[in-house]
């Protein structure tokens, strides 16, 4: 044929002219296989994101995929290799998997969206919704428990309400926004206790709103309870007994101290202000003398406010009388009382002769035969030129200086000489010879010598005799020597009456006597009384001096009421210190320095007393109190002896438990602590020593009784049983430790020795008695009395000598110390008291002492307590003390205290 541009001539497909395909052959012959415009060339997409998906707005007809290209045109958005169809839908705001639908609910990353029906941004967990975005009135959280209360969801502040608004499965509990705090009420006062609470939305059992209480423990105490006078804070306002206590005492401002007030100003209070009293009736409140119970004078002053001044009724008004002969002396009985004196009128009515002006009671008496001085005697002993005459009553030819008269002539039995020491007896007188031992200052040179008192003496004698004041007061039950109380130089003296009623039926009283020349007089006259503050408290039954506690140079004084009940433990007892100077009538409650109170019932404190001397060797003098009947629930009357140290500032409460040290019996009904005395220097370590009798003790037999000595200084709780000395009765009964006393250096060795008595002690008669003398610093820590240093024993059955001793010191100035042993039986009760004169070394029959000093009549009952009482009457020699409780002078068993001053002289 005439062509020839056919490129393949042996197929048929392929000339000029024939349609390309693409396979792999230039089918149109136009030089170029399989070129894009083959009619079977494929469309490609581009896929500029490479996620094997094109777009369809970009294509390449090629028989080949061109690079960048793929057959697929269902890409949604080629710029992004995660969008395509099939690609996973995320919440994202893209339609992922070219779908047409942006962010469906079944994207992967779908959220599930839970109602807020409340608007709390809190869910309800049964109302859901799946969907990409948040729809209204959903949110994330599924965890509201109550979806129609807004208030109500996890995290919501708890309100006591019934409602769980937290969502935490609890109702109302104790961390409640509101929930109350509510404090325990232990006492169901309606008052809680601040430190005991716990909070809750209702009230717990015994749990209360108020946490106010200060006493939880006391139903009468709490916040606007009344309060009372009563030592506690009964209104919880923090101050205790304040003024507006409902028993509170109006008191009344006494300026001038005389003990009635002024009504104008007053202060309410439990107390007594210092400066105030209970009565509001002193019309002159600036001034002592002046007040309702003083007595009217003439001073132009209404003194004892009855609202007339200087009345007739004056203590000092004057009666005056007409004087004719103006000489100062009228002569009528006629007069006027007037505190200023009228015209012509004088205050005497004695003038003898109204009409001579010389002659009247203040003119002088001469030897003239005339009674110039109108007494009624002529040329009396008063006369200007009379002669001084002295009384020779022993006709030795000496007169006697103290008792003189004058008189114009000689009187019979009277001369001018007055040089006699004694003119009641002629073997006294200047130029005799001093015969020791008859009493006398035979010579008048002013002594008699160091002569012993001897043989028997009636207490009718006695340099002094006070008496009980009332029938039963038993004054003279105890006596002591206290010292110097008031600082005179002088020793003073106090004895119980046990039984006295000042205070109430028997509340008992302590008399104090200052120190003088002895003298007879009932103890109304007593400078001190000292009485109980309760019925039944037997004040005085124990009294002793304490030495000086607090160092002011004052001695003090002790006072035991065994009776005494603080109002929860009956016979409790009490031992009062009364630091001196002291004097007056008071009661004890209201004027004690310091009060020892007894730990428990029936103690029976204070029962006996006494100064321990210096046992810390501090300079301040210590003090001792028994409490005989000193129980426990474990052991009965073992007895205790509490031991309280002075210093400069003595407490005004010393429970007993706070005793410096407290000595306890060793066994059941001992009574340790019945007497108790200082042992002075025992070891001789510069310690003054302590010595406590227990009449109870068995260690000889069945109270034969036993004493003991324990070394000071003494501190903490020490039993009896680890003491350094026991001294135990000889028998059955002895009752040693009944009566002991520190009596001194007997056997001048440098030691104190000790004195104990054994009132039922047999060995020279049933009940005769007997006394021990034990020297100081024995090496033995137990001593059975039979090996007593020195026994000396009754004369006669049943006297009981041993009931009571005492230390004298030395008496008759012998430079030894002396002893006094009381046997109040004796006599048929009159009582004896035997003097028995230092130094001793053997034993000896009381009825070789050397006096024996005899009561005055049946059942006085002298020996049964007696003491040394120091110096009562300044003249340098000891003087010594006897009660005798039956004595009936002052009344019946009214009592009473003698006083016989030191031997020396005698």
């Amino acid at each position: 044929m005439a062509d020839a541009t056919d490129c393949d001539d042996t197929d048929a497909d392929t000339n000029p002219g024939a349609d390309e395909y693409c396979d792999g052959h230039d089918d149109d012959c136009d030089g170029t296989v399989d070129e894009d415009s083959a009619v079977d060339a494929t469309t490609w997409y581009g896929d500029l994101d490479s996620d094997g998906y094109g777009d369809s707005a970009r294509t390449d007809e090629s028989c080949s995929q061109p690079s960048g290209y793929v057959s697929d045109a269902t890409d949604c958005n080629d710029g992004d290799a995660n969008t395509y169809p099939g690609a996973d839908e995320y919440c994202d705001g893209h339609d992922d998997d070219c779908d047409g639908v942006t962010d469906e609910n079944t994207a992967i990353d779908v959220s599930i969206w839970y109602a807020d029906g409340d608007s709390d941004t809190f869910g309800d967990s049964g109302r859901t919704d799946i969907e990409c975005n948040q729809p209204t009135g959903y949110v994330a959280d599924d965890t509201d428990c109550d979806d129609t209360d807004a208030d109500t969801y996890p995290g919501a502040d708890e309100y006591c309400d019934g409602h769980d608004d937290n969502c935490d499965g609890i109702v109302d509990e104790a961390t409640a926004v509101d929930a109350s705090t509510w404090y325990k009420d232990g006492d169901s006062d309606n008052y809680g206790d601040s430190s005991l609470s716990q909070a809750a939305c209702s009230q717990p059992t015994s749990y209360v709103a108020d946490n106010t209480d200060c006493d939880d423990t006391d139903a009468d105490t709490y916040p606007s309870a009344d309060e009372y006078c009563d030592g506690h804070d009964d209104d919880c306002d923090g101050t205790v007994d304040e003024n507006s206590a409902v028993d509170a005492t109006t008191w009344y401002l006494d300026n001038d101290s005389d003990g009635y007030g002024e009504s104008a100003t007053s202060d309410t209070s439990c107390s007594q202000p210092s400066g105030y009293v209970s009565d509001s009736t002193d019309c002159d409140d600036t001034k002592t003398a002046i007040n309702p119970g003083a007595s009217e004078v003439c001073d132009g002053v209404d003194n004892d406010c009855d609202g007339v001044t200087d009345g007739s009724d004056s203590l000092d008004a004057i009666l005056y009388y007409t004087d004719a002969d103006g000489d100062g002396y009228g002569t009528t009985t006629s007069g006027t009382y007037a505190c200023t004196q009228p015209s012509g009128s004088v205050v005497s009515d004695n003038d003898c002769n109204d009409g001579d002006a010389g002659i009247n009671p203040s003119a002088t008496e001469y030897c003239d035969g005339v009674d110039n001085d109108c007494d009624g005697t002529t040329d009396e002993s008063d006369a200007a030129d009379a002669t001084t005459w002295y009384a020779d009553n022993d006709s030795d030819g000496y007169g006697d200086d103290t008792n003189s008269q004058n008189a114009c002539s000689q009187p019979s039995g009277y001369l001018t000489d007055n040089s006699d020491c004694d003119d009641s007896s002629a073997l006294a007188a200047p130029g005799l010879t001093e015969i020791c031992g008859d009493g006398f200052d035979n010579d008048c040179d002013g002594s008699a010598g160091t002569c012993e008192l001897t043989g028997d003496i009636g207490l009718s004698t006695a340099d002094g005799k006070h008496t009980g004041e009332s029938a039963y007061d038993y004054a003279g039950y105890v006596v002591a020597g206290v010292g110097d109380i008031n600082g005179d130089g002088k020793d003073d003296i106090l004895t119980g009456a046990w039984l006295e009623d000042e205070g109430g039926n028997a509340a008992g009283s302590a008399y104090l006597i200052f120190g003088s020349s002895a003298s007879n007089a009932s103890l109304s006259a007593a400078d001190g009384k000292f009485y109980g503050e309760n019925p039944q408290d037997r004040a005085g039954a124990a009294v002793a001096g304490a030495g000086d506690l607090n160092g002011d140079g004052y001695d003090d004084l002790l006072i035991g009421a065994y009776g005494y009940d603080d109002g929860s433990a009956n016979n409790a007892g009490a031992a009062y210190v009364l630091l001196g100077p002291i004097s007056g009538t008071k009661n004890l409650g209201s004027i004690y320095d310091s009060r020892v109170i007894g730990e428990s019932a029936n103690d029976e404190l204070g029962l006996a007393l006494n100064g321990a001397g210096d046992l810390d060797a501090d300079g301040y003098d210590d003090f001792l109190v028994g409490a005989p009947a000193y129980s426990t629930s474990s052991s009965a009357g073992p007895g205790r002896v509490y031991v309280f140290y002075g210093s400069n500032s003595i407490s005004s409460s010393l429970p007993a438990s706070t005793a410096d040290a407290i000595l306890v019996g060793e066994s059941n009904n001992d009574e340790a602590g019945l007497r108790v005395s200082t042992a002075g220097d025992w070891d001789g370590d510069g310690f003054d020593d302590v010595l406590i009798g227990a009449l109870g003790d068995d260690d000889g037999g069945p109270d034969a009784g036993a004493a003991y000595v324990l070394l000071g200084p003494v501190v903490g709780t020490i039993n009896l049983a680890d003491a350094h000395l026991k001294m135990v009765g000889e028998s059955s009964s002895d009752k040693v430790g009944f009566a002991l006393d520190v009596v001194g250096d007997m056997n001048d060795d440098g030691y104190s020795d000790v004195i104990l008595g054994a009132y039922q002690q047999d060995y020279a008669a049933s009940d005769a008695g007997a006394a021990y003398l034990v020297f100081g610093n024995t090496t033995v820590s137990s001593m059975d009395l039979s090996i007593a240093d020195v026994k000396l024993y009754g004369e006669v059955k049943n006297h009981q000598a041993g009931y009571s001793v005492a230390g004298l010191g030395d008496i008759e100035g012998d430079g030894d110390p002396d002893i006094l042993i009381g046997a109040p039986k004796a006599d048929s009760s009159a009582g004896r008291a035997y003097i028995v004169y230092g130094p001793i070394s053997a034993d000896m029959d009381l009825a070789d002492a050397g006096a024996v000093l005899k009561g005055e009549a049946a059942n006085n009952f002298v020996g049964r307590t007696l003491d040394g009482a120091g110096d009562v009457d300044g003249d340098g020699y000891r003087d010594l003390l006897l009660g005798a409780q039956g004595e009936d002078t002052g009344a019946k068993d009214g009592g009473a205290v003698y006083i016989m001053l030191g031997l020396s002289g005698w």
